[in-house]
């Protein structure tokens, strides 16, 4: 009798990360799926994607040092999160109350490039540093892009 190998957390999260940003394709291809909310419940898949994709790619450093790239692409999330509030309720009291919300995801970025950073610069090999950099110059971009785009679908930029 022979047993099936589990699936193991990196191989769900990649999976779940690639899931929501098929949903994501398909809320672009059909917007009117959601009625008016078909640009923010993509711009809610596409934080999830990268959340979900970073954390599964940092999962691969093993046991060793957190590689920071979940803490950066959940940074990016929460300003994301951030910026969509702030488009859609302008106003100061909910100005006051959502700063901490932007702090939090600046924070997360932050602690999440001084992660990557020191990970990149603290093998002795170049082949050990060209492997980590070719995961994290991907995933870095990749973020950027998206908090950048998920800024332009609601009139920030």
């Amino acid at each position: 009798m022979t047993t099936k190998p589990k699936t193991t957390d990196t191989e769900s999260g990649v999976a779940l990360g690639l899931a929501f940003f098929a949903a994501v394709a398909f809320t672009r291809l059909t917007p009117g799926y959601f009625s008016n909310y078909t640009t923010v419940v993509g711009i809610i898949f596409l934080v999830l994607g990268v959340f979900f994709f970073g954390a599964a790619l940092n999962a691969l450093n093993g046991a060793e040092r957190k590689f920071g790239l979940d803490d950066f692409a959940l940074g990016l999330g929460i300003i994301g999160i951030w910026a969509l509030i702030y488009n859609l309720w302008p106003r100061v009291w909910v100005n006051a109350v959502i700063f901490p919300i932007g702090f939090i995801g600046l924070f997360g970025t932050m602690l999440g490039l001084i992660r990557i950073a020191t990970i990149l610069t603290s093998h002795n090999t170049i082949r050990a540093f060209l492997v980590r950099l070719a995961v994290a110059i991907p995933i870095i971009l990749g973020s950027i892009l998206t908090l950048v785009n998920i800024l332009k679908a609601i009139g920030a930029l």
